[in-house]
């Protein structure tokens, strides 16, 4: 589909967008240093209506090239990569008026986000800053902040040694296009990274969203090398850093209440505790579902069970 570059943010588009009054739109938020392509397997997925709008994106600091090096740089936390993407999205709606030769209405887009871990402590974000303009809230391998009991130790303090351990291997100006989710999966714990059954499609696709090589060796390489790394580190700050006010909780469980906020859990993930997301979804009152047999990254491990469920929540939540 079209691909809006909004400052610096890629979009993937996956929907035929016929009406912006359609409320089945859906943003696909990954999680930290992660890229709009990690969702491909949904964006392609045939489970999706065609008026319904389905955008990925990439964070700055990570992703496409063009968001790496783009002025302004990581967020360094989950309240600002949530006003940024709430921009990101009038934006696109504005375009989309504009392509379709309609005057812009007074209220703004109904969205229903998905986002996994980072991507989910960025939809808690967006949710509670503009609830009415939520219909639903998907939240995968995630948690609410320590500040509210979350218990991310051990697995954050191992899991980190991990990914500290697989940016060694981007050392190389080779790998300036590289992330840490590309490099976990490769140099990560066979055991514990995701279901192997999975491994080698997940693979694929990663090597697929790889940005190509920096055109120009030499400084410019290396620039952008630097810059991956500190969005490495800007996105472990700003996920440790996330937590949710007493009022954030209230307008969040307000979805709940209406059955429009789901969360997810892969039972093996090793990233994030699992006991976090179960945390989550009590403190919001919502629905949990676990995936027993997937770790971390669930739209790679069992993606068309969860494309399937995606589309008929969101399409469920419009028909409210």
């Amino acid at each position: 589909g079209d691909a809006l570059r909004a400052g610096v943010v890629v979009v993937a588009d996956a929907g035929d967008a016929r009406s912006v009054d359609d409320c089945a739109w859906v943003l696909l938020l990954p999680g930290a240093a992660g890229r709009a392509e990690h969702w491909m397997p949904q964006l392609q997925s045939e489970a999706w209506s065609a008026s319904v709008r389905v955008l990925a994106v990439d964070y700055p600091g990570s992703g496409d090239r063009d968001s790496v090096m783009a002025k302004g740089g990581p967020c360094l936390s989950s309240d600002d990569a949530a006003r940024l993407l709430w921009e990101l999205v009038d934006a696109d709606r504005a375009s989309l008026l504009g392509r379709n030769g309609q005057r812009a209405a007074a209220a703004g887009v109904s969205l229903s986000i998905v986002g996994l871990s980072f991507g989910g402590m960025v939809a808690q974000k967006m949710a509670a800053q503009r609830p009415t303009d939520v219909t639903s809230l998907v939240l995968l391998n995630t948690y609410p902040g320590i500040a509210l009991g979350a218990r991310p130790w051990p697995f954050y303090i191992r899991g980190l040694v991990w990914l500290s351990c697989c940016a060694l291997s981007l050392c190389s100006m080779d790998k300036a296009s590289s992330d840490l989710n590309e490099a976990w999966l490769l140099w990560g714990p066979s055991a514990l990274r995701m279901a192997p059954s999975a491994f080698d499609s997940a693979a694929a696709i990663l090597a697929q969203a790889s940005s190509p090589k920096t055109r120009a060796g030499g400084m410019e390489a290396m620039v952008e090398w630097v810059r991956r790394r500190f969005g490495d580190f800007a996105f472990v700050a700003a996920v440790l850093r996330h937590s949710l006010s007493p009022g954030e909780v209230s307008r969040l469980r307000a979805l709940a209440v209406n059955g429009r906020c789901l969360v997810l859990v892969g039972a093996r993930d090793w990233l994030v505790r699992p006991a976090n997301g179960r945390l989550l979804a009590s403190l919001l009152s919502c629905e949990l579902i676990e995936f027993p047999q997937c770790g971390h990254f669930v739209q790679l491990e069992a993606p068309e069970e969860l494309s399937d469920l995606l589309a008929r929540v969101c399409v469920q939540s419009c028909e409210r």
